[in-house]
């Protein structure tokens, strides 16, 4: 009786917040590209509001893809696995060598190895962005053999320059007020606008939340130049519809599509095209 409670308590909660926020979800199921980005912005909303299945089961209706990557393990020993490619989709985007990538968020540089292993070798440019610096020891290792094409750059990307507290927590890595310890950070807005060629065409943003900040400082950017861009959403349950809209009102000549790439509430990505 007592894990029913907590299923329908937990479901009611989450309820209450979509129907809060009703008008936003509704303009962003309406501006969504295609039938599959819908069916997986309705699944999110029933795995969260489920009482008689797990979410579980809807994740792994909706995943993109077999969810076969091992990504971690939560407190309640509940493995969590992901897509192998949750960025790179050959149905969204047209992906070539001549392409220049901005990552944020690179960690060990898996997803600029992914990359790499989709253009079958390296593209015109990649910029990768990882402020954890044990991770970003691990991100110049494994790009060495192309340090040519990859200029690693050991700060996060926000919207100013300066320093900010951050919460060392391997791939969780983040910044947060209760950190520990300072890592340095970069305006995305002058980053790009001092950029003298190799301008980004595709951005890819995993950093733990502050993907609105750093879309913002970008929006003279997005404007001008279109990227193709992949962007987190889950990092807060509100980030599901905000973040696409507020890409959308940035630049209303996007196509927005919306994947979930694990079998958990991890790994919801936004994609941007050019239409």
């Amino acid at each position: 009786m007592g894990k029913y409670w907590k299923k329908l308590t937990t479901s009611l909660y989450y309820r209450k917040i979509f129907r809060k926020n009703r008008k936003e979800i509704s303009m962003l199921y309406r501006r969504l590209a295609d039938q599959k980005s819908k069916n997986t912005l309705r699944g999110i909303l029933k795995a969260y509001t489920t009482i008689f299945l797990t979410p579980e089961f809807y994740f792994s209706e909706i995943a993109d893809a077999d969810c076969r990557c091992y990504h971690f393990t939560t407190q309640d020993g509940y493995r969590v696995c992901g897509t192998e490619n949750p960025y790179f989709l050959p149905d969204i985007f047209s992906l070539d060598r001549d392409m220049v990538y901005l990552d944020g968020g690179a960690y060990i540089g898996d997803t600029v190895q992914l990359l790499l292993k989709t253009l079958g070798g390296p593209c015109k440019k990649i910029y990768a962005f990882e402020p954890n610096d044990e991770n970003f020891k691990k991100l110049l290792q494994s790009s060495a053999n192309f340090a040519d094409a990859i200029s690693c750059i050991n700060a996060g990307l926000d919207d100013h320059d300066g320093t900010a507290s951050f919460l060392k927590d391997d791939a969780g890595s983040r910044v947060s007020e209760h950190g520990t310890e300072t890592i340095s950070v970069l305006d995305a807005k002058r980053f790009l606008s001092e950029l003298q060629q190799d301008y980004p065409t595709f951005v890819k943003l995993d950093i733990e939340g502050k993907e609105p900040a750093v879309l913002a400082a970008m929006a003279d950017y997005i404007q001008a130049h279109q990227p193709d861009m992949a962007i987190s959403v889950y990092h807060t349950l509100e980030d599901l519809w905000r973040i696409p809209l507020q890409i959308a009102q940035i630049n209303p000549g996007y196509q927005i599509y919306l994947r979930h790439q694990s079998n958990y509430f991890t790994e919801t990505v936004c994609y941007a095209k050019k239409a």
